[in-house]
């Protein structure tokens, strides 16, 4: 299982059940709940874990005995940022393939960090991206007419409706490597009885999600819940190392300066967007800034998880 969510795992897997029943119940939910839910797990964990990458750069560099610098570290971010906006400005259908890739990367990374063997070997890597590419394929192919109305400005409806039959295609074929790997790794001993079935039971659990709910609701389930709320946790265990007494709250006034800075952001990025008329889909503008943000955020919390693979195999 997602190992990096310690407490908090009985009450993600409660929920997740619990909004899959609802929608297995209830046709048509969550309806107009849906937005407000992904508003309200987007400002309370999807924003907050990736605004504290400021604290894993200081942690990284003093593991190495170098000091801290905002200056590089300001740098690093802004840069990796505006260099990817004018790459979805060039060429959107690229920078779109290059925000999935690395997202499917990242999503698998942090599920299966505990697994144990080199973090760097061809197999792990096999891993991450064929996870996250399940994942991903799920929640979009399954959602096929909302995907396709979020991503209408770049795809059209014409040539979505084949792409999204293929990605069903993609589904099954990413699902059954990620079965595959997962099997091998049973097999190898790099995983255990118990976490090789709960994780059989979370791929299968997320897929029937993504086919019962909407794309909102399965989305803010999955990255807020599932990713980010697991991120979160792994980093504060992480930084309890040097800082024993680190704690929830000392992560959240950490982060709540840059979480203030892309919500305000990123509102005024839709206000624009929404004042010219609606020249692109908001919730199309909405993942490209996402997109922007995960780019550099992924970069920092590459080294972390390569430092914190052996601490966390240690902690089991």
């Amino acid at each position: 299982m997602n190992l990096h969510l310690r407490r908090t795992y009985p009450i993600v897997l409660v929920f997740t059940l619990l909004m899959l029943a609802l929608a297995c119940l209830s046709p048509g939910f969550p309806g107009a709940y849906s937005l407000p839910f992904f508003v309200l797990v987007m400002v309370t964990t999807g924003l907050p874990h990736g605004a504290t990458d400021h604290l894993i750069d200081r942690y990284q560099q003093e593991q190495q005995g170098k000091s801290f610098s905002w200056h590089r570290f300001l740098a690093v971010y802004l840069g990796a940022i505006v260099l990817y906006g004018i790459l979805w400005i060039g060429v959107p259908l690229l920078s779109l393939a290059v925000f999935l890739l690395i997202s499917a990367f990242h999503f698998g990374q942090s599920q299966f960090l505990y697994v144990e063997g080199p973090e760097n070997s061809p197999f792990k890597w096999a891993l991450y991206l064929t996870w996250g590419l399940c994942i991903l394929t799920a929640i979009i192919g399954l959602n096929a007419k909302e995907s396709g109305q979020v991503l209408a400005a770049l795809i059209p409806q014409t040539q979505w409706t084949g792409l999204a039959s293929w990605m069903l295609v993609a589904l099954g074929i990413f699902g059954v490597a990620t079965v595959g790997l997962l099997s091998w790794a049973r097999l190898k001993g790099h995983l255990s009885r118990g976490s090789f079935g709960r994780e059989l039971g979370h791929l299968l659990l997320l897929t029937l999600l993504s086919w019962q709910a909407d794309l909102l609701l399965t989305f803010a389930v999955y990255f807020g819940l599932w990713h980010s709320l697991a991120s979160i946790s792994y980093e504060i265990r992480i930084m309890q190392e040097e800082r024993p007494n680190f704690s929830w709250r000392d992560f959240v006034k950490a982060a709540l300066p840059f979480s203030l800075i892309s919500i305000v952001g990123i509102g005024m990025l839709l206000g624009t967007a929404y004042w010219l008329e609606e020249w692109v889909s908001l919730y199309l503008l909405f993942f490209m800034a996402i997109s922007v943000l995960t780019l550099p955020h992924m970069v920092f919390m590459q080294g972390f998880y390569y430092h914190g693979q052996k601490k966390l195999l240690e902690f089991l």
